[in-house]
């Protein structure tokens, strides 16, 4: 079944850039038998996200989109949960931190969701003080029938991400439960300039003035 809604809401303040890290025990192993588990913390029934992370309950389905200029439909999956405020991305406390998240995968010779969901790129966004664009490309790889884990990566206008979860055959779709994680960005190394003491001239290492 899909999660109930948390309680707590600061998808208005746009509260997920700079999310919490502290230093914890390691989470508590999988049993072998069951791969899907995700180790989390549970408060009144719903799961939750490591801190620092950010958890997404949403449903994959086929559905249709508008093609160029409108008038056209295409087939592909739709990544969302019906309802005012949709899909929702929530923090290890259970506050939102962005509603109305929604995603699609386009591929018209990938959609095929009987034996696990195509691996690929899924477009969307989500909404937290503003309507934001993310992309996520996600691999699913299937454990035992009807059931699958997901691994991944993206980007949000807040920086670059990893993603994990798990995924459930509900009938003709998937009931998906996806971690995203933030990832610190590569920094471009610093370059220390020498420079002449009488003309003020720079240049970098390794090169002769």
């Amino acid at each position: 079944p899909m999660l109930s809604p948390p309680a707590k809401r600061l998808a208005e303040k746009g509260k997920w850039s700079t999310p919490p890290r502290t230093a914890t025990a390691a989470p508590t192993a999988a049993p072998a038998d069951d791969p899907l588990v995700i180790a989390a913390a549970q408060t009144a029934g719903q799961q939750l996200p490591p801190e620092g992370s950010y958890l997404l309950s949403a449903r994959l389905s086929r559905g249709t989109r508008g093609g160029r200029g409108g008038s056209v439909l295409v087939e592909c999956l739709r990544l969302k949960v019906d309802g005012e405020d949709g899909a929702m991305w929530i923090d290890s406390n259970g506050d939102v931190v962005a509603t109305k998240a929604s995603y699609r995968f386009v591929d018209p010779g990938s959609l095929a969701l009987e034996r696990v969901p195509p691996s690929g790129k899924y477009t969307g966004s989500f909404m937290d003080i503003k309507h934001r664009n993310d992309y996520m490309t996600l691999t699913f790889t299937r454990t035992v029938v009807g059931a699958c884990m997901v691994e991944g990566s993206g980007k949000s206008p807040y920086g670059p991400y990893e993603m994990s979860g798990s995924g459930t055959r509900n009938g003709d779709a998937w009931d998906l439960v996806l971690v995203r994680t933030p990832v610190e960005e590569a920094q471009a190394p610093r370059v220390t300039y020498k420079s002449c003491s009488r003309c003020g001239k720079q240049w970098s290492p390794g090169k002769m003035y």
